[in-house]
């Protein structure tokens, strides 16, 4: 009988100290923001390092740092955002235009890319972010070039979001860009 004792407190202390705040545990919940993190929407500042998206003449975008993972000052942290986070405003690019990515971090170890068409698409903005809300029509796989940091716009006119997502050693983050093909 003690033996049995023993082993359902050992259980319980495992899972208390598992659901800890301790350092290294990490949040999952869809709304949270660590107190080191800017607002829900806030483009990326502070621990998490910064990617842009160069359009030649067009100009360069800050990308909005969205669902991550990132080791901050040897704690890993989490946290999940409902959707994409994207600059406010669309920057106008030329149909099939070379966008070149740029990570503050380094070059990912792994790296994706997904458009998405916001035709109907909702978001608001918040804290000098574009925060969308909902599930995206008219998805697009883009093809990255060789190099891994290039990828072409769209080809049809409209708007679109630009969704990347890297890892890199100290965790994985996802870019959002917001675009307008004319």
């Amino acid at each position: 009988m003690f033996m049995k004792i023993v082993g359902v407190v050992l259980v319980l202390m495992l899972f208390v100290s598992a659901c800890s705040d301790a350092p290294g545990a990490t949040d999952r919940s869809p709304t949270a923001t660590p107190p080191s993190s800017p607002p829900l929407g806030a483009a990326p500042t502070g621990d998490l390092p910064s990617a842009t998206l160069d359009a030649g003449a067009a100009g360069t975008l800050e990308g909005g740092a969205g669902t991550h993972c990132w080791t901050f000052r040897g704690a890993g942290r989490c946290v999940d955002f409902i959707g994409p986070v994207t600059n406010v405003d669309p920057l106008a690019v030329a149909p099939g235009q070379a966008l070149t990515l740029d990570f503050e971090a380094g070059p990912p170890l792994e790296l994706s890319a997904s458009w998405y068409e916001v035709a109907g698409a909702r978001s608001e903005v918040n804290a000098g972010a574009r925060v969308w809300h909902n599930v995206f029509e008219g998805f697009i796989a883009p093809d990255l070039r060789p190099s891994g940091l290039t990828v072409d716009a769209p080809d049809r006119p409209g708007e679109y979001v630009l969704v990347v997502f890297g890892r890199w050693a100290p965790g994985d983050i996802s870019y959002g860009f917001y675009l307008r093909v004319e």
